[in-house]
């Protein structure tokens, strides 16, 4: 937890950030007060290769850092690598993926950094449509630069969202219908997935293509959906795409 003292010096430098620029102060803050701030000396790593997502961006606030995949030449780490300062942010990669990090990243110098979460990230990014389409781009520069020193980045999509592939309006069914029902209405609205819901919009569950599949001799027998149903929840509308696959 960050001392309250600094805030205010701590939402002038996130100003300065070309990302963050243009963003009320109090948005700022409620970034602020979930965020770390960490300093490393040189030689020390952010993370290393193969580690688990910290699930959030860190920001150079001040110092170097860079991005390698390693190779061990004798007692030295050598390998194709990518140089950072302020304003870069280290980690932003993995950001797509969610599940480990496929570069190492260590400080050059001295490096101040904040860390902010993934929550923040998403709240920004749906309160701020600059904010959505600066931290884009800078996904999608950082993707272009790390193809260049690793092909282990290939295949990783650059970001998009789950809003971007939403359709509207949303179906519901009754929580009571038969999987057959649920298939029908599935066919009939072109959609693979529909919402339980009761006569007062109650959400229930959710009843997916896949849970069709899965239950389909069950489906001859009959019974309600709400047997065969995933549980409900939710995510952002700017949640990365991939990412959600992983949850559903």
């Amino acid at each position: 937890m960050l001392n309250q003292a600094r805030f205010p010096f701590l939402i002038g430098v996130l100003e300065k950030l070309p990302v963050f620029q243009g963003i009320d102060p109090e948005t700022l803050l409620d970034c602020i007060i979930k965020a770390e701030q960490l300093h490393l000396l040189r030689g020390e790593a952010v993370y290393t290769q193969g580690e688990t997502y910290h699930r959030g961006v860190y920001f150079i606030l001040s110092g170097s850092a860079r991005l390698i995949e390693p190779k061990k030449l004798g007692k030295n780490e050598t390998g194709a690598e990518i140089l950072l300062k302020m304003p870069d942010a280290i980690g932003i990669s993995a950001f797509l993926s969610k599940t480990v990090y496929l570069l190492k990243a260590e400080a050059l110098s001295d490096l101040d950094l904040i860390f902010i979460n993934d929550s923040s990230i998403y709240s920004l990014m749906s309160s701020s449509s600059t904010f959505r389409l600066r931290f884009k781009e800078l996904l999608s520069r950082r993707l272009k630069s790390v193809k260049t020193i690793s092909a282990r980045y290939q295949n990783i999509p650059v970001y998009s969202s789950v809003g971007s592939v939403m359709t509207a309006p949303i179906i519901s069914i009754h929580p009571t219908a038969e999987l057959k029902d649920a298939a029908a209405a599935m066919e009939k609205h072109q959609v693979n997935a529909l919402l339980l819901t009761t006569k007062r919009q109650t959400i229930k569950g959710l009843i997916t293509a896949v849970n069709l599949v899965k239950n389909y001799a069950e489906a001859i027998k009959g019974g309600a959906l709400l047997n065969y149903a995933s549980a409900p929840f939710t995510l952002p509308l700017t949640y990365p795409l991939n990412a959600a696959y992983e949850v559903m």
